[in-house]
Protein backbone atom coordinates (compact mmCIF):
# COMPACT_ATOMS: atom_id res chain seq x y z
CA UNK A 1 0.00 0.00 0.00
CA UNK A 2 1.13 3.18 -1.08
CA UNK A 3 1.68 6.19 1.57
CA UNK A 4 -0.95 7.82 -0.36
CA UNK A 5 -3.69 5.45 0.50
CA UNK A 6 -3.54 6.51 4.11
CA UNK A 7 -5.94 9.26 6.15
CA UNK A 8 -6.00 11.46 8.56
CA UNK A 9 -6.76 8.85 11.12
CA UNK A 10 -3.31 7.11 10.52
CA UNK A 11 -1.23 9.84 10.53
CA UNK A 12 -2.42 10.93 13.62
CA UNK A 13 -3.10 7.78 15.15
CA UNK A 14 -4.85 8.67 18.02
CA UNK A 15 -7.48 6.78 20.49
CA UNK A 16 -10.04 9.53 21.42
CA UNK A 17 -10.85 7.05 24.59
CA UNK A 18 -7.19 7.57 26.21
CA UNK A 19 -7.27 11.36 26.12
CA UNK A 20 -5.40 12.99 28.75
CA UNK A 21 -7.21 13.55 32.25
CA UNK A 22 -6.88 17.25 32.21
CA UNK A 23 -7.91 17.26 28.74
CA UNK A 24 -11.02 15.76 29.22
CA UNK A 25 -11.11 18.19 32.37
CA UNK A 26 -11.02 20.17 29.71
CA UNK A 27 -13.65 19.10 27.28
CA UNK A 28 -15.82 18.97 29.92
CA UNK A 29 -15.66 22.87 30.75
CA UNK A 30 -16.44 23.73 26.93
CA UNK A 31 -20.41 25.02 26.89
CA UNK A 32 -21.61 22.17 24.05
CA UNK A 33 -19.72 19.52 26.46
CA UNK A 34 -21.34 20.84 29.37
CA UNK A 35 -24.79 21.01 28.21
CA UNK A 36 -24.30 17.04 26.66
CA UNK A 37 -23.58 16.13 30.06
CA UNK A 38 -25.90 18.19 31.79
CA UNK A 39 -29.04 16.17 29.36
CA UNK A 40 -26.57 12.45 29.98
CA UNK A 41 -27.14 13.42 33.53
CA UNK A 42 -31.35 14.46 33.78
CA UNK A 43 -31.58 11.40 31.84
CA UNK A 44 -29.74 8.62 33.20
CA UNK A 45 -28.55 9.74 36.47
CA UNK A 46 -27.09 6.85 38.28
CA UNK A 47 -24.87 6.48 35.06
CA UNK A 48 -20.73 7.22 35.71
CA UNK A 49 -20.17 10.30 33.06
CA UNK A 50 -16.82 9.31 31.81
CA UNK A 51 -17.72 5.89 31.30
CA UNK A 52 -20.67 7.23 28.28
CA UNK A 53 -18.01 10.48 27.49
CA UNK A 54 -15.92 7.27 26.53
CA UNK A 55 -18.33 5.90 24.55
CA UNK A 56 -19.40 9.12 22.68
CA UNK A 57 -15.68 10.11 22.21
CA UNK A 58 -14.72 6.83 20.16
CA UNK A 59 -17.26 8.01 17.58
CA UNK A 60 -14.89 10.79 16.84
CA UNK A 61 -12.93 8.71 15.21
CA UNK A 62 -14.16 8.21 11.81
CA UNK A 63 -14.02 12.21 11.51
CA UNK A 64 -10.39 11.56 10.42
CA UNK A 65 -11.38 9.48 7.79
CA UNK A 66 -9.93 11.93 5.07
CA UNK A 67 -7.93 10.16 2.43
CA UNK A 68 -4.46 11.50 2.11
CA UNK A 69 -4.79 11.28 -1.75
CA UNK A 70 -7.61 13.39 -1.49
CA UNK A 71 -5.79 16.24 -0.38
CA UNK A 72 -2.65 16.13 -2.58
CA UNK A 73 -5.09 15.74 -5.44
CA UNK A 74 -6.98 18.87 -4.68
CA UNK A 75 -4.07 20.79 -3.88
CA UNK A 76 -2.07 19.74 -7.03
CA UNK A 77 -4.97 20.48 -9.54
CA UNK A 78 -5.20 23.81 -8.10
CA UNK A 79 -1.69 25.04 -9.22
CA UNK A 80 -1.45 27.19 -12.44
CA UNK A 81 1.63 24.92 -13.83
CA UNK A 82 -0.57 22.02 -13.60
CA UNK A 83 -3.62 23.50 -14.86
CA UNK A 84 -1.43 24.82 -18.49
CA UNK A 85 -0.70 21.37 -19.05
CA UNK A 86 -4.60 20.16 -18.49
CA UNK A 87 -5.59 22.76 -20.95
CA UNK A 88 -2.59 22.17 -23.48
CA UNK A 89 -3.73 17.96 -23.31
CA UNK A 90 -7.74 19.15 -23.59
CA UNK A 91 -6.98 20.92 -26.58
CA UNK A 92 -4.76 18.22 -28.43
CA UNK A 93 -4.40 14.55 -28.45
CA UNK A 94 -0.78 14.61 -26.55
CA UNK A 95 0.10 11.48 -24.97
CA UNK A 96 1.08 11.40 -21.31
CA UNK A 97 3.38 14.27 -19.90
CA UNK A 98 5.73 14.60 -17.04
CA UNK A 99 6.25 17.14 -14.78
CA UNK A 100 8.80 17.86 -11.92
CA UNK A 101 7.55 20.17 -9.38
CA UNK A 102 10.04 22.67 -6.95
CA UNK A 103 9.75 21.95 -3.60
CA UNK A 104 6.88 23.30 -1.83
CA UNK A 105 4.65 23.38 1.04
CA UNK A 106 1.08 21.97 1.92
CA UNK A 107 -1.36 23.44 4.05
CA UNK A 108 -4.42 21.88 4.75
CA UNK A 109 -7.16 22.15 7.53
CA UNK A 110 -10.50 20.73 7.79
CA UNK A 111 -13.68 21.01 10.19
CA UNK A 112 -15.87 17.73 9.97
CA UNK A 113 -18.49 18.02 12.62
CA UNK A 114 -20.68 15.12 14.67
CA UNK A 115 -24.52 15.81 14.92
CA UNK A 116 -25.71 14.16 17.96
CA UNK A 117 -29.61 14.05 18.84
CA UNK A 118 -29.86 12.71 22.27
CA UNK A 119 -33.20 12.67 24.60
CA UNK A 120 -34.93 14.89 21.98
CA UNK A 121 -32.30 17.92 22.09
CA UNK A 122 -29.52 18.63 19.51
CA UNK A 123 -25.71 18.56 20.08
CA UNK A 124 -22.90 19.48 17.61
CA UNK A 125 -19.40 19.18 18.07
CA UNK A 126 -16.92 20.26 15.55
CA UNK A 127 -13.09 19.41 14.92
CA UNK A 128 -10.55 21.38 13.82
CA UNK A 129 -7.79 19.02 11.95
CA UNK A 130 -4.66 20.76 10.01
CA UNK A 131 -1.59 19.26 8.85
CA UNK A 132 1.29 21.17 7.40
CA UNK A 133 3.86 18.93 5.17
CA UNK A 134 6.71 19.82 3.32
CA UNK A 135 7.19 18.15 -0.33
CA UNK A 136 10.19 17.22 -2.01
CA UNK A 137 11.66 15.69 -5.12
CA UNK A 138 7.97 15.42 -6.55
CA UNK A 139 7.11 14.22 -10.15
CA UNK A 140 3.50 13.85 -11.95
CA UNK A 141 2.24 11.93 -14.55
CA UNK A 142 -0.14 13.91 -16.24
CA UNK A 143 -2.51 12.02 -18.62
CA UNK A 144 -5.85 13.90 -20.64
CA UNK A 145 -6.17 16.27 -18.12
CA UNK A 146 -5.73 14.03 -15.31
CA UNK A 147 -2.94 13.26 -12.53
CA UNK A 148 -2.67 9.63 -12.77
CA UNK A 149 0.54 8.40 -10.95
CA UNK A 150 3.35 10.18 -8.79
CA UNK A 151 6.59 8.77 -10.04
CA UNK A 152 8.62 10.00 -7.32
CA UNK A 153 8.10 12.58 -4.27
CA UNK A 154 8.13 12.56 -0.37
CA UNK A 155 6.63 14.42 2.67
CA UNK A 156 7.28 15.00 5.98
CA UNK A 157 5.77 17.73 8.64
CA UNK A 158 3.27 18.12 11.17
CA UNK A 159 -0.55 18.15 12.15
CA UNK A 160 -3.15 19.04 14.65
CA UNK A 161 -6.43 18.36 16.28
CA UNK A 162 -8.37 20.50 18.08
CA UNK A 163 -11.77 21.06 19.58
CA UNK A 164 -12.49 24.80 20.37
CA UNK A 165 -8.29 25.58 21.00
CA UNK A 166 -8.45 22.55 23.08
CA UNK A 167 -5.65 20.54 21.39
CA UNK A 168 -6.42 17.26 21.66
CA UNK A 169 -3.42 16.10 19.71
CA UNK A 170 0.03 16.71 18.06
CA UNK A 171 2.00 14.76 15.92
CA UNK A 172 4.96 14.54 13.62
CA UNK A 173 4.75 13.18 10.00
CA UNK A 174 7.29 11.52 9.32
CA UNK A 175 8.49 11.43 5.74
CA UNK A 176 5.84 9.44 3.72
CA UNK A 177 6.68 8.18 0.14
CA UNK A 178 4.21 9.52 -2.09
CA UNK A 179 5.01 7.35 -5.27
CA UNK A 180 1.85 5.77 -6.86
CA UNK A 181 -1.16 5.54 -8.91
CA UNK A 182 -4.23 8.09 -8.72
CA UNK A 183 -7.65 7.28 -9.57
CA UNK A 184 -8.94 8.75 -12.86
CA UNK A 185 -10.77 10.67 -11.38
CA UNK A 186 -11.48 13.07 -7.86
CA UNK A 187 -14.32 11.13 -6.67
CA UNK A 188 -13.66 9.61 -3.37
CA UNK A 189 -16.27 8.97 -1.53
CA UNK A 190 -15.91 9.21 2.47
CA UNK A 191 -16.15 5.99 4.43
CA UNK A 192 -17.86 7.50 7.22
CA UNK A 193 -20.25 5.55 8.64
CA UNK A 194 -24.16 6.96 9.09
CA UNK A 195 -26.11 5.38 12.17
CA UNK A 196 -29.47 6.43 12.98
CA UNK A 197 -31.21 5.33 15.92
CA UNK A 198 -34.69 7.47 16.76
CA UNK A 199 -35.62 5.49 20.17
CA UNK A 200 -36.31 6.92 23.39
CA UNK A 201 -33.64 6.81 26.12
CA UNK A 202 -36.79 6.14 28.61
CA UNK A 203 -38.19 3.28 26.92
CA UNK A 204 -35.11 0.76 27.41
CA UNK A 205 -34.70 -2.03 30.33
CA UNK A 206 -31.41 -1.27 32.21
CA UNK A 207 -29.45 -4.29 33.02
CA UNK A 208 -25.67 -3.90 34.08
CA UNK A 209 -23.84 -2.15 31.79
CA UNK A 210 -26.74 -1.73 29.37
CA UNK A 211 -26.62 1.78 30.76
CA UNK A 212 -23.58 2.99 28.28
CA UNK A 213 -24.92 1.12 26.09
CA UNK A 214 -28.08 2.93 26.00
CA UNK A 215 -26.39 6.23 25.58
CA UNK A 216 -24.96 4.99 22.14
CA UNK A 217 -28.06 3.79 20.74
CA UNK A 218 -29.86 6.76 22.01
CA UNK A 219 -27.59 9.23 20.20
CA UNK A 220 -28.16 9.76 16.33
CA UNK A 221 -25.01 10.34 14.54
CA UNK A 222 -25.13 11.70 11.63
CA UNK A 223 -22.32 13.17 10.00
CA UNK A 224 -23.58 16.67 8.87
CA UNK A 225 -23.87 16.74 4.79
CA UNK A 226 -21.61 13.59 4.70
CA UNK A 227 -18.95 16.02 3.10
CA UNK A 228 -16.15 17.38 5.37
CA UNK A 229 -15.48 21.49 4.99
CA UNK A 230 -12.32 22.11 3.35
CA UNK A 231 -10.68 25.09 4.46
CA UNK A 232 -7.92 25.96 2.77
Amino acid sequence: MSDTDLTLNDLFDINFTHLPEATLYSLDMTAEMHRLHYAVKAALPHDRWHNIRKNFLQELAPLLDISLKRILLETWQSLESVKAIFEEQNKGDQGSTVIKLMKHNLRSSHCPRLAIQFNQQDFELQLFIAIDLDIEDLSLKIDRGEIIEILTGCAKGKGIIQYQNITLNETDVLPLSLVGDMPKRLVIPPNIPNIQSQKSTHQRARKGLSNVVQFIIGITIALVAVYLFWVY
